[in-house]
Parts: C-alpha cells; structure tokens; sequence
C-alpha cells in the first residue's frame, strides 16, 4: 500500500516539473501550465494523505473514498476538454479571417500588377485589416 502511495506521490510530483520545464522552454501557456501543476499538487497531497480523501469523502458522504478522485479527475478532465475546444474556436475564426484577407490581397496583387485597380477590393482589404 505505501509503494503505490510513493508512485503517486513521484507521478504527481513529475507531473509538476514537467510543466515548469515546458514554461520555461516556452511550449505551454502559463495558463495551462496552472491546470497541470494544479493537478500534479491534487495527485501528490491525495497520495501522501489518504485521509484527506476520506475526509472529503465522509463530508459529502460518499461511502467509497477513491469516488471522489475520480469525479475530480473527470472535473479537471472535462474543463481541460473545454478549454481546448474554446482555443480551438478561436484560432478556426483567426485562420478564416487570415485567409480572407490573404485572398483579398491576392486580388488586389494580381489589379495592381495588371494595371487594373478596383476601389472595392481595397475598401474590403482595409476593412478586414482595420476589424483585426
């Protein structure tokens, strides 16, 4: 029971260190790198104090303990999904809106390089860079 203890106590920390390593080589967001080592402390203190488990778990009262893990780690797993599909959203929308104006100054290339140059498409060029 104490060896399985120690191994999450040494997950929860890895996983710490793993997210201050990747905000230092710059690959996560501070942001998100409070959503891991928020989940790093939660594994390593409910593994180093099991009675803090029971604890919870006899105030909500839940009769088996490791109930509570779970539906924090399905908490914290559905918010980390959350998040990603409200990123996701948004850089759909900026990738649109880039491509857009790339066409729009494609069009506006292709005038000026024939000669032929339509007040519209630079009204719409400069509108699209004026909402950026």
């Amino acid at each position: 029971m104490y060896s399985l203890r120690f191994i999450g106590v040494m997950f929860g920390l890895a996983l710490i260190i793993i997210a201050i390593r990747a905000i230092v080589k710059r690959v996560i967001t501070e942001r998100q790198s409070l959503f891991w080592i928020f989940s790093g402390l939660i594994i390593a203190v409910g593994c180093a104090f099991p009675w803090i488990t029971w604890g919870i778990a006899d105030y909500f009262g839940v009769e088996y303990a490791p109930t509570i893990i779970f539906m924090v780690a399905i908490g914290l797993l559905v918010f980390g999904l959350f998040y990603c599909f409200q990123k996701l959203a948004k850089l759909s929308r900026q990738v649109r809106d880039l491509a857009i104006s790339a066409s729009l100054y494609k069009q506006m290339l292709e005038e000026i390089q024939g000669n032929k140059q339509l007040p519209e498409a630079e009204k719409q060029a400069e509108e699209i860079g004026k909402e950026q």
